[in-house]
């Protein structure tokens, strides 16, 4: 999964950590306040705790 942050930083992490994610759709998700949400799905990803590497706190 890659992100775009501010000042043109790319933020990669594997797909595999959100095994949730792998088929889901990327037009369904909504940033909001540092994090990616997937509502349909009930999941969301905080890039504060994936740049802290805390993968498990958002899985």
């Amino acid at each position: 999964m890659w992100m775009g942050l501010e000042k043109g930083r790319t933020l990669g992490v594997p797909l595999v950590w959100f095994l949730r994610l792998l088929g889901a759709d990327a037009a369904a998700q909504e940033i909001v306040a540092f994090r990616l949400q997937w509502g349909a799905l009930n999941k969301d990803v905080s890039v504060v705790e994936l740049l802290e590497g805390k993968r498990g706190a958002a899985a």
